[in-house]
C-alpha cells in the first residue's frame, strides 16, 4: 500500500509539474530578467562567414538598455546612451551614440540580448523536457532576419543561433547565467577619463 501511495503522489508531483511548465513563459521570465536585475552571462560565439570563421569569449552584463561586454581584448560599455570601445592595450578608445541600425548589432553582439523582444517575434516554439526551443522572425532592420533561441524552464537562455541577411551565422553558447542586484548606471560608464595617453575617437 505504501509503495502503491508513492507512486500516486510521484505521478501527482510530476503532473503539477508538467502544468505548471505550460503556463511558465520562459521567453518573457528572459526578457524581463533584463530589466528586473543586473543579468551576467560568460558566453563563447563563433562567427561562420562563407570563407572564415571567428570565434571568441565573453562575459556579456545586460541591465535595462546598458551593457558591458569583456571579451577578445577589448571592452565595451554602453549606459543606454553612449557607448564605449576600448583597447587598453593599445590604449584606443571610440565613443558613439547608440545606434539601432544593423551595423550596430554588429559591432556591438550584447545588442542582441539588449533587444531581443524589439528585435524579434515568436514564430514558432517547441517544448522539451527542461528548455524550450524558439524561433524567431525579425521585425526590424537589424541586419538579421531570424534567430533560434533555447531557453531553460526558469528563463534562462543556454543558446543563441542569429541568421543575418548575409548568409552567415552567429552562434552563441552561455554557459552560465545569473541575475543580481541592479547595480547604478555609472557602473557602464568608464571608470576614469581618458588621459593623453589614449587615443581617442568621439563619433557622437
Amino acid at each position: 500500500m505504501m509503495k502503491i501511495f508513492n507512486t500516486i503522489i510521484m505521478l501527482l508531483l510530476s503532473s503539477a509539474g508538467a502544468l505548471f511548465a505550460q503556463h511558465r513563459n520562459p521567453l518573457g521570465e528572459l526578457y524581463a530578467s533584463f530589466t528586473s536585475s543586473c543579468v551576467v552571462m560568460e558566453c563563447s560565439y563563433t562567427v561562420n562567414m562563407s570563407k572564415a570563421r571567428i570565434s571568441g569569449t565573453a562575459e556579456v552584463k545586460v541591465q535595462d538598455e546598458a551593457y558591458q561586454m569583456v571579451g577578445n581584448g577589448l571592452e565595451v560599455l554602453c549606459d543606454g546612451e553612449t557607448v564605449w570601445t576600448m583597447d587598453p592595450v593599445t590604449k584606443e578608445v571610440i565613443i558613439e551614440e547608440v545606434g539601432t541600425e544593423s551595423l550596430a548589432f554588429m559591432n556591438n553582439p550584447a545588442l542582441l540580448f539588449v533587444n531581443l523582444h524589439s528585435a524579434f517575434d515568436v514564430r514558432k516554439e517547441t517544448p522539451s523536457e527542461d528548455s524550450i526551443f524558439y524561433e524567431l522572425i525579425s521585425k526590424v532592420d537589424c541586419g538579421m532576419y531570424g534567430a533560434d533561441l533555447t531557453v531553460t524552464l526558469d528563463g534562462h537562455l543556454r543558446r543563441g543561433v542569429f541568421s543575418l541577411v548575409d548568409g552567415n551565422t552567429v552562434i552563441v553558447e552561455v554557459r552560465s547565467m545569473k541575475q543580481t542586484k541592479k547595480e547604478s548606471v555609472t557602473s557602464f560608464r568608464p571608470s576614469s577619463e581618458f588621459d593623453s595617453d589614449w587615443i581617442v575617437t568621439d563619433l557622437r
